[in-house]
């Protein structure tokens, strides 16, 4: 996987990268939806505009990548760990499959249960919206 290291902006649609290290890859603007991440040690990658649209995250070490405008709706992220990952918001959660052994990063709390309703809060926005 060295050629995905700096692969922003690629289509990588359907690929089973299930167990793949891609520490610290760039993968800013690239096209990983329906991709199989299960299990992948995905830490520090950048996903900024990265479309993971029903791609499968479950369990995957996901801490301190980046989520700036990253899509994740349908994405399987059921145990995965996201602790410390940047930019992530409570609409790129809701929009995920979770489940309570999903890691979130410590700036964002659910209330409820993630297996049927919760509510999800992101306190860095609300201390960015108190402070203006």
């Amino acid at each position: 996987c060295k050629n995905l290291m700096k692969g922003k902006g690629l289509t990588l649609i359907g690929l089973n990268l299930a167990n793949s290290n891609l520490y610290s890859a760039d993968l800013r603007g690239t096209n990983l939806s329906q991709t199989n991440l299960m299990q992948a040690i995905l830490y520090n990658v950048n996903f900024d505009n990265a479309n993971l649209r029903e791609t499968n995250l479950e369990r995957a070490t996901l801490t301190a990548a980046h989520f700036d405008n990253t899509n994740l709706r349908k994405a399987n992220l059921k145990g995965a760990n996201l602790n410390r990952v940047v930019n992530l918001t409570c609409d790129q959660i809701e929009s995920a499959v979770i489940d309570k052994n999903t890691r979130l990063p410590d700036y964002i709390t659910l209330t409820g249960s993630p297996e049927s309703a919760y509510e999800c809060k992101n306190r860095v926005k609300e201390k960015l919206g108190a402070s203006k």
